[in-house]
């Protein structure tokens, strides 16, 4: 379980919080989409989550300790991260970069097992990325080099999986790989978060939404609920939002009517 209460972090160029008085549950079993326009907080909010940023004051826990309490080691293997952006300058092979999802279980000789190697092999299958596994990592498409990170999280085999946009850059083929993932693994009782912009997709995919403004959340709830024109026109400023609902999904469907 990730459970924030009256978290609040870091101060922005006009002396507030970023993250302001955050409180938010999530079970395992649930996926969730956070939401909200460029500079509402959510990658920082994402990065508490994920260890990165600690120096935050009330609370931020996941499983049965604070965040900033775990070593490492030991968080690794509960929480996986997937950041807007990861630059590699060395000449990594894609087998590589996905293998370092397994650091939290290899011992310090960091010789590889066989449940290693599986995991990787299972994570690159599932995006039909194994027949390139050996093809250098900076040789790839944008979209490619995305597919990877998001394999190296999921072979990383951890209870959390936070992922940052995580669409960025994927044709239509792996956007929909991505969300049936995303689905597969909240069944299997695993915790995932994604921010995204592509709300549509989303919630065709994920049932609850969190909106964040502000630094704070604004509101939380299932997608079909709280994703209302109303709720458009506070978050993005967006006046001539309709509605709808996506016929095969029976998720929100958000359409801008031209001015």
């Amino acid at each position: 379980m990730i459970r924030l209460s009256g978290l609040s972090f870091g101060y922005d160029s006009n002396g507030g919080f970023r993250l302001n008085d955050v409180s938010l549950e999530i079970r395992e079993g649930e996926s969730v989409m956070l939401l909200g326009a460029n500079g509402a907080g959510k990658t920082t909010l994402l990065k508490v989550m994920a260890g990165i940023f600690r120096a935050y004051s009330g609370s931020a826990r996941a499983g049965d300790k604070e965040i900033k309490d775990y070593a490492r080691a030991d968080f690794a293997r509960l929480v996986s991260y997937i950041p807007q952006q990861e630059n590699h300058i060395f000449e990594f092979s894609v087998f590589e970069i996905a293998v370092m999802g397994r650091r939290p279980y290899i011992n310090g000789a960091g010789m590889l097992k066989k449940r290693d190697v599986d995991a990787v092999k299972a994570a690159l299958d599932r995006f039909g990325m194994l027949e390139k596994a050996g093809r250098k990592f900076l040789s790839l498409s944008g979209g490619e080099k995305r597919i990877v990170m998001i394999a190296r999280a999921i072979a990383q085999e951890a209870k959390v999986l936070l992922m940052d946009e995580p669409a960025t850059y994927l044709d239509i083929s792996h956007k929909a790989s991505l969300m049936e993932t995303a689905c597969a693994l909240s069944r299997e009782g695993k915790i995932v978060i994604m921010i995204t912009h592509d709300i549509n997709t989303a919630a065709g995919y994920i049932d609850r939404a969190v909106f964040m403004k502000n630094g704070a959340i604004a509101y939380d709830g299932p997608a079909k609920e709280i994703i209302t024109p109303a709720a458009l026109s506070e978050i993005y400023g967006v006046k001539n939002a309709v509605v709808g609902v996506n016929p095969l999904t029976g998720g929100p469907n958000i359409f801008i009517r031209p001015s």
